[in-house]
C-alpha cells in the first residue's frame, strides 16, 4: 500500500502525479490547452515560428501541471480505477467541443473532430505517460520495450491523422458527369463591357491598420457610432478591440474600395458588404473579381469595411448580434454617395443613378444586406428606437451570397422583404452553411405586383428573385481572400476540399449570376431573366422526341453545377382542391432542408409511393394514360382541380423537391420520369386530355466532411430544392389549350420507382 505522506507536501497538502495514467492525463491536456492557444495564433498578425508554438506547448504544460497540484481535492477520486483514463478522455473532449463550438462551427464537423482527435489524444498522452513511468524510475526492460511500442503506436497513430488532415478528400460521392473542372458556360453577362475600369478608396484618414483608408484615401470620411447597436463585450475582448484598431465603435469609420467606369453615368451604384471572417485580414479586397467586371459594364460597385465588426481569436465574436449594426453601416454608406452626387466639388458629382441601387452581401453580410433594404423603409431602428435611420433610399435589389438567415430578427420577427429583387448564391459544398439557409429569406420576399412609378423605392415595373445553387462550390472561394478552407484551423483539416471546384471557376459562376441578375433589376432586360429560367427549363425532357432516350439524353446542355429556384411577380396561384390515387403518403407539411431542424416558411403537400412495376416496364410517357405498360395497375396520381385559372395564362409551375436519398451504396439514382395531364371542358361538357412527359432531376449527393459515414448520421446526404418546372400550354399534345377551359391538373407520377415528393403550390403564369 503506498503511503499517502509521500505524495503530498507536508505543509500544504498539494499533490503531484505519480502514476502512468495522472501524468498521461496531465500532459494531454497540456495539448488540448496547447492546440486551443495555437488556434489563437493564425488570427495575430505576427509570424507563427516554432519558437512561439513550442513556448505555448511549454507554457499549456506548465499550466496543466499548477491546475492539477491545486486539485488536492479530488486526487483521491481520480485516482480510483481507471478515472485517469476516463479524466484523460473527458477533458480532451470538452476542450475540444468547447474549442469548436467557441467559433460557431457546424455540428458535424465538431462531432468528427472530437470523435477522432479524442482517442488518438488518449492514445498520445497514454504514452508519454508510460515512457516518463518507465525511464525516470526503476523498471524491467520487458516494462520499457511495451512503453516503447506504445510510444510507437501513438506516433503511428497521429502520422495517420495528419496525413488524413492533409490530404484533401475524395470526390466518390460525386455523379461522373460533374467531376472534373467546372467552367461557367460562356454569357454575354460575364464579358467585359466597353468601359475603363477606375479605382479608389475612400476612408476616415486615420486608419493605421491600411494605408488604402489612410495615406492612400481618396476621398475623407466622417466617422458614426455604432456603440449603441451592440451587446457590450467583456473589458479585455473591447480594450484588445480598440488597441488593435486605434478607435472606438463611438467613431467607426466609413471605409471602402471602389470600382468605377470611366464615362458620365449616371450609372447604377452596387454596395457589397463581406462577412464575418477574421477581423485581422482585411475581407473587402476579396470582391475585385466582381468590382471589375461590373464596372466595365457600367455599373459603380463600392465593397465596405465591416472588419471591425469581425469575430477576433482575442476580441471575440458577437455571434450574430452584430447583423444590425452592419445594415446601419451600409444605410450610412448610401447616404455617402448621396451626399457625393449632390456635391459639385466631388468626382462622383452627377454620376451615380440613386434611382438603381443595389446591395449585396457575403455570410453576414448578405443578411445585413437584406436588413438594410428592410430597415431603409423605417425611421428608427427597432431595439434602438433613439437612433434614427438614415433611409428612403431606392434599394430595388438585394444579393446575398452564402448568407446566414436568423442571426438577426428585429422587434423579434423574422427579416422580410417586399418588392425588392432578391438574388441567393449558396455552394452546395458550403463548409460553414452547411445547410441552404438562405432560402429562408427567398421565400420571405414577397411582391404586390405593383406597376412602374407606383413608388420610388422598388416599385419599378415586376420585380422577381431567384436562388442558386451551385452544386460544387464552397462557401470562402466567393470571396478571394477567403480560399479553399472554409474553417478555421483545426477544423478546417476535417472538410472535404476535393469535390470543390476551382476559385476561378466559382467566381465565374457567381460573376455571371450577378450581372445578370443586376442587369434584369437594374436595367430591366428581360433577357437576362432567362439566365435563371433555362436551366430549369433544360432540366425538362425533350417533348420533340418521340421515344423515350436514354438517361443520359434527357437533359438539355445545361450549366450541370446550377440548380436554380426562380420566381417572378406574374406567377399567380389559383385555389384549387386536391385529390390522389395510389399514393402512401399524403399530407401538408413545412418545405425543409437537408436537417429537418431548418424548416423554411413555406407549405407544400409530401407525396410518396412504392413502385408498381418491376423497372425494366415502359415509363408512362409511352403507355396508356393513367396505366402501366400491362395495363394492370394506376399509376399514382396527384389531381389538382383549380377554381379558375387566368385567361392570359400561358403557363403552368410546377415547383417539385426530389426527396429521395442517395446511399452509400448507391452511386446514382434513377430519373422519374413522371406527365402532366390537363383535363379540359368544352361549351358543350365534353372532355379532352392533354399530355407532357416531365424528367424530374435527382438531387445531388453532397459530403462536405472527410467523414462521410457521420456526416449522413446528422444531415441527408442531398438537399431537397424545391425546383419550379416551366411548362408551356403550348408543349402539350394535342393543343391548343384555352385556359379558361382547364378543369383538372393532374401528375401522374413514375410507376417503376418507389419515391418521395415536396410539392409546392401549382401556378399559373
Amino acid at each position: 500500500m503506498r503511503k499517502s505522506g509521500s505524495r503530498y507536501f507536508r505543509h500544504r497538502r498539494l499533490a503531484l502525479p505519480e502514476t502512468a495514467g495522472e501524468w498521461g492525463a496531465i500532459l494531454t491536456a497540456a495539448l488540448s490547452v496547447g492546440a486551443f492557444v495555437v488556434l489563437l495564433v493564425p488570427a495575430l498578425t505576427v509570424p507563427r515560428p516554432i519558437v512561439v508554438i513550442t513556448a505555448t506547448f511549454a507554457g499549456a504544460a506548465l499550466l496543466a501541471v499548477v491546475s492539477w497540484t491545486m486539485l488536492s481535492p479530488l486526487i483521491a477520486l481520480i485516482r480510483r480505477g481507471p478515472a485517469p483514463v476516463a479524466a484523460t478522455a473527458g477533458a480532451t473532449a470538452i476542450t475540444l467541443t468547447g474549442m469548436m463550438l467557441v467559433y460557431s462551427r457546424p455540428i458535424p464537423a465538431v462531432v468528427a473532430a472530437v470523435v477522432t482527435v479524442t482517442p488518438i489524444s488518449i492514445l498520445i498522452g497514454s504514452a508519454l505517460g508510460q515512457l516518463v513511468g518507465v525511464f525516470f524510475r526503476p523498471a524491467s526492460a520487458r516494462a520499457r520495450i511495451t512503453a516503447v511500442l506504445w510510444a510507437a503506436l501513438a506516433v503511428t497513430a497521429v502520422w495517420w491523422l495528419s496525413l488524413a488532415a492533409l490530404a484533401p478528400g475524395n470526390n466518390e460521392h460525386l455523379p461522373e458527369r460533374y467531376r472534373g473542372a467546372a467552367p461557367a458556360p460562356e454569357s454575354k453577362f460575364s464579358a467585359s463591357g466597353p468601359y475603363d475600369v477606375r479605382t479608389l478608396s475612400y476612408g476616415s484618414g486615420t486608419d493605421y491598420r491600411r494605408a488604402r483608408y489612410r495615406a492612400d484615401a481618396d476621398i475623407l470620411t466622417p466617422t458614426v457610432d455604432l456603440s449603441g447597436l451592440l451587446p457590450r463585450l467583456n473589458t479585455l475582448r473591447r480594450r484588445y478591440r480598440d488597441a488593435y484598431w486605434g478607435f472606438t465603435l463611438q467613431e467607426a469609420p466609413l471605409n471602402g474600395m471602389v470600382w468605377y467606369p470611366d464615362g458620365e453615368g449616371p450609372f447604377p451604384l452596387f454596395v457589397i458588404a463581406h462577412g464575418n471572417h477574421a477581423m485581422e485580414r482585411s475581407s473587402e479586397p476579396g470582391y475585385a473579381y466582381l468590382g471589375v467586371l461590373l464596372a466595365s459594364r457600367g455599373y459603380i460597385v463600392a465593397s465596405i469595411d465591416h472588419n471591425y465588426l469581425n469575430m477576433s481569436a482575442l476580441g471575440g465574436d458577437w455571434r450574430g448580434d452584430e447583423i444590425g449594426a452592419r445594415a446601419i453601416l451600409t444605410l450610412e454608406h448610401l447616404e455617402l454617395w448621396s451626399a457625393w452626387n449632390e456635391t459639385p466639388e466631388n468626382r462622383f458629382y452627377g454620376r451615380v443613378d440613386l434611382d438603381r441601387i443595389a446591395l449585396g452581401g457575403h455570410s453576414r453580410g448578405g443578411e445585413a444586406a437584406a436588413a438594410a433594404a428592410m430597415l431603409n423603409r423605417m425611421t428608427r431602428f427597432p431595439e434602438h428606437a433613439a437612433r434614427r435611420i438614415s433611409g428612403g433610399h431606392s434599394i430595388r435589389s438585394v444579393i446575398a451570397i452564402s448568407p446566414s438567415d436568423g442571426l438577426y430578427r428585429p422587434g423579434g420577427e423574422s427579416i422580410r422583404l417586399s418588392d425588392t429583387d432578391y438574388l441567393v448564391l449558396h455552394g452546395g459544398h458550403d463548409g460553414d452553411a452547411f445547410v441552404f439557409i438562405g432560402l429562408g429569406q427567398y421565400y420571405r420576399t414577397e411582391f404586390s405586383n405593383r406597376s412602374a412609378g407606383d413608388s420610388k423605392i422598388g416599385g419599378a415595373g415586376e420585380r422577381f428573385k431567384a436562388a442558386v445553387y451551385l452544386y460544387r462550390a464552397n462557401h470562402g472561394q466567393f470571396n478571394s481572400r477567403w480560399k479553399r478552407t472554409d474553417l478555421s484551423f483545426p477544423l478546417g483539416y476535417l472538410l472535404n476540399t476535393a469535390p470543390v471546384m476551382q476559385d476561378s471557376e466559382q467566381q465565374q459562376h457567381a460573376a455571371r449570376y450577378i450581372s445578370a441578375f443586376l442587369e434584369a433589376g437594374l436595367r430591366e432586360e428581360r433577357a437576362a431573366r432567362k439566365v435563371f429560367r433555362e436551366p430549369n427549363a433544360a432540366m425538362q425532357r425533350d417533348s420533340n422526341r418521340e421515344e423515350a432516350p436514354q438517361q443520359t439524353e434527357l437533359l438539355r446542355p445545361t450549366p450541370q453545377h446550377a440548380r436554380i429556384l426562380y420566381a417572378d411577380t406574374l406567377l399567380q396561384s389559383p385555389l384549387y382542391t386536391t385529390d390522389a390515387a395510389g399514393i402512401t403518403v399524403w399530407r401538408k407539411r413545412r418545405h425543409h432542408s437537408r436537417t429537418r431542424f431548418v424548416e423554411f416558411p413555406i407549405q407544400v403537400t409530401e407525396l410518396a409511393w412504392e413502385a408498381a412495376a418491376p423497372a425494366h416496364s415502359s415509363p408512362p410517357a409511352q403507355a396508356e394514360a393513367g396505366k402501366t405498360a400491362s395495363g394492370a395497375a394506376e399509376a399514382p396520381a396527384y389531381h389538382l382541380y383549380p377554381a379558375e385559372v387566368p385567361a392570359g395564362a400561358s403557363a403552368l409551375v410546377f415547383p417539385i423537391a426530389d426527396l429521395r436519398q442517395h446511399t452509400r451504396t448507391q452511386h446514382g439514382l434513377p430519373l422519374l420520369e413522371l406527365e402532366i395531364e390537363i383535363e379540359t371542358r368544352s361549351e358543350h361538357g365534353g372532355a379532352q386530355l392533354h399530355r407532357r412527359p416531365l424528367a424530374l432531376t435527382p438531387p445531388l449527393p453532397v459530403q462536405f466532411t472527410k467523414f462521410g459515414a457521420i456526416e449522413r448520421a446528422l444531415l441527408q446526404p442531398s438537399e431537397p430544392l424545391l425546383l419550379p418546372y416551366f411548362i408551356r400550354l403550348v408543349e402539350f399534345s394535342p393543343g391548343p389549350i384555352d385556359p379558361t377551359s382547364i378543369r383538372r391538373v393532374t401528375l401522374r407520377l413514375d410507376p417503376r420507382h418507389s419515391g418521395r415528393l415536396h410539392l409546392g403550390a401549382l401556378q399559373f403564369s
